[in-house]
Formats: C-alpha cells, structure tokens, sequence
C-alpha cells in the first residue's frame, strides 16, 4: 500500500470514529479518576509501537478535530482549574491548568507525555505544531501551564489533553524564548540575476542565499480578487518585475525523508507530503523570524479568520494561530524544484492573482523566484500569473475546473475573458 492509499485509509478510518464520538463532547470523561499506571503503560506502548515501525514507512501523523483561536492572555490572569474539572470537547476558555509532566517525552504525530496536577489527577499530553525536539517541548520533572486547555476523546475509554497552539503552553521555569531577540533582525544582500542562474545550473544547488528585490511592485486592494500586486513603474517585455527569496520551501528529498500526513477532520479533508512539511518550515521560520509574522499573516487564508492580527509575545512565546497558519499555507504554496515535487512560500508573489491571459511569468532558481514580463506593463497595472499550466491550449470548462481544484485560485473573472478575446485568443 502506498502512502497515499494508506493515508486515504487512515482518515477514512478517523472520521468515522469522530462522528461515534462526537456525543461524548461535554460529558466527564470516562473512567474518573484515572489510574497513574493505566496512562504510563499507554504511553509506554504508544513508545514501542513507534519503535517498531520501519523508517521510511507512514509513521507521522497529525488529527485535527477542532479549530479553536489561541489564548491571549497571560496564564497568571486565567482561572486555575484541574484535569477532574475538564470536560470532552470543550475549550475552556478563560482557565488554565497547572501540571507537573512525569514522564520522559515521546514523539507520535505529536508530542506526547503524562502531567499530573496538585491533586493527583493524571492524564496524557499532546502539544502538536512545535517541531522542536521532544526533551525540548516537554521536559521531564518541568511544571507548566497549559492555557485554555482542551480534552478530546482518542476512543470511547481513552482522553487527552491537546495542545495546537504551541504558545498555549508555558514551562514556568522557562526563560524567554528566542523570539523575543529576534524582533530587531534584518538582512541586506546583493546579487545578479544572471549569476543567480548559473550558481543555480552549474551546483545544482536549491538554496541560495540572495535577497529580494520587490522595489518595482506594490500590493494594493483588486477589487473582488481581494488584493494584488501592482507596477510602481513602467515595465518593458522580458524585463524582470520581481525577485524573492523563499520565505520556507520543501524539496523531495527532504519529503521523502520524514512522510508526516494531517488530518483535518473538521474540513473534512487530509494531506501530505510536500504540504505538511511546507507548514512544519513555515512554523519554525516564524519563530526563528517573528518580524515576518505581519507580512505573511495578510497572505489569503480563504474563510479562516483569526484573532491573532500581528507580532504578540505573551509569557515569553510568540503566540501563533496554527489554524490560520496552517490555512495560509495550503492556499498560497507554489510547487518548485525538481519536476514540480516540491513547494515554497514566496511572500510578495503570492499576492499575484490568476488570469488565463497572464502577463508576468515565473522562473524558478533553487529557492529563488524570478518574475519576467510577458508583454509591456504600465505604471499601476496589476500583474497577473497563470494558476493553470498552459491556459492558452485549455478550453474555458477544464482551466474552471482546474482553479477549483487548487484551492488557492481565484474565479476567472469577466475582465480575464474579455482580456483574452481583445487578444484573439479562441481558446474560450
């Protein structure tokens, strides 16, 4: 079975059991009080069936069951509560849980352990959305808060607690994170184009390190497109618009070695690799550059809308929606590298909007992306790319289905039409 087939199959399987569980969200998990050994053999198997998988095989996964905003607050403003209090399904906003984790970390889809609070109560941690190592995440004999915390049902006897936003849990012990020195960071380079080209053809190298140049674009409101990227000047044919450098971007390899799937039960809907992994760059950029959060924040995320709006530091992390990020991702990934197998995220260019008559196209170096223009483009001219390869030899129907197969699409508006008949174009 392949990994697609087998993800196929793993979600089909996790949506059933969601919907059997879906009456048990507000109900006083089963089993109460739950036995200290009952959870550390749990997560000990959990351990040894991890373990035993061969590399390579589909081992990492992630289930999302519930989109709920992060918390913030500081947990010292919220209201202590306990793991007896909680109840399935149920984001209890406005509280926090303060717990002691017992146990060595372990890595299976999330970051699992067992907490314990001041009344003995036990159960078993998830915290999803932060890649670091797991001694890192959860280290043992640490005591945390757990902001707004959420219990759901892995089977009709078995709860955890869940944590999706990583910001959501604080180690109290803990300094402040990194984020917090990298506020003040810029970069300045310069490079050519031309040499950008034959580094890229004569290495073979993927990751370059140039910087952006967007001087002749702007992004301004498109009307129903919602917003684009516009000419500050004049350009001639052939002259190049924009250069960017991959905010994050995954290649095959790189896919091949680590095979993560997410389930989002809620969209009725799963992925995988390259995406996943793409998401995964995205989160551990963003930590690593929080100046980037407004920048990529304002990128499409379709209906999603979240609270989180800027740069936020709160108890020493940088508090993040992964919901939102996780959105943004999937509607504005391009594919890049060898034979297509990859995706990045450019910041500036995936604000161009579809149009079946393009006038800019794109030419990919490693993780470099140059914009050429397709015809002469005035001053204040929106830039359009095609979201369909080859639109000219595709009827009107197939390029419609096309868009709405990728997600990221815009509708092809009556202006795109009109555009393309003023060309002669009868591919309509």
């Amino acid at each position: 079975m392949g990994i697609w087939e087998e993800a196929q199959e793993e979600y089909n399987r996790l949506l059933a059991l969601h919907k059997k569980l879906e009456v048990m969200k507000g109900r006083v998990p089963p089993q109460q009080p739950t036995l200290k050994e009952n959870v550390l053999t749990e997560l000990s198997s959990i351990r040894c069936r991890n373990a035993q998988r061969p590399p390579g095989s589909y081992t990492c996964h992630t289930v999302v069951t519930n989109h709920y905003p992060p918390c913030l607050e500081s947990w010292t403003t919220l209201q202590k509560t306990s793991i007896s209090q909680l109840r399935i399904g149920i984001h209890h906003v406005g509280q926090v849980l303060i717990v002691r984790l017992i146990t060595k970390p372990a890595n299976y889809g999330g970051c699992l352990s067992v907490i314990e609070d001041e009344h003995s109560n036990v159960a078993i941690i998830e915290v999803h959305n932060d890649h670091r190592e797991p001694y890192e995440v959860l280290p043992e004999g640490a005591t945390c808060a757990i902001k707004q915390p959420f219990l759901y049902a892995v089977s009709r006897k078995k709860v955890r607690v869940r944590v999706d936003h990583p910001s959501d849990l604080v180690l109290i012990a803990r300094e402040p994170t990194r984020a917090l020195a990298r506020l003040s960071e810029t970069y300045y380079a310069s490079c050519g184009i031309e040499e950008v080209a034959q580094n890229t053809s004569k290495t073979r190298q993927e990751w370059l390190n140039h910087a952006s140049n967007h001087e002749t674009v702007v992004i301004k409101d498109s009307g129903a497109a919602g917003r684009g990227l516009f000419a500050t000047k004049s350009v001639n044919k052939g002259d190049v618009v924009l250069c960017e450098t991959a905010f994050a971007m995954v290649l095959p390899p790189s896919q091949l070695a680590r095979v993560m799937c997410r389930h989002d039960l809620v969209r009725k809907r799963f992925r995988v690799n390259p995406d996943v992994l793409l998401y995964v760059r995205v989160m551990e950029e963003l930590q690593r550059r929080p100046t980037a959060v407004p920048d990529l924040l304002q990128l499409w995320c379709g209906d999603y809308r979240s609270e989180v709006k800027e740069v936020l530091i709160m108890d020493g992390n940088l508090v993040l929606d992964a919901f939102h990020i996780s959105r943004i991702v999937e509607l504005n990934a391009m594919a890049c590298g060898p034979n297509r197998l990859g995706e990045g995220i450019w910041l500036k260019a995936s604000y161009t909007n579809h149009s079946c008559a393009p006038n800019v196209s794109y030419k990919l170096h490693g993780n470099f992306l140059v914009a050429y223009a397709l015809e002469d483009i005035g001053e204040g001219q929106e830039l359009f790319v095609s979201y369909v390869d080859h639109p000219e030899t595709k009827p009107f129907e197939e390029r419609h289905r096309a868009l709405a197969d990728e997600e990221n699409a815009r509708e092809v508006t009556h202006s795109d039409v009109q555009r393309i008949d003023d060309g002669g174009n009868q591919g309509l």
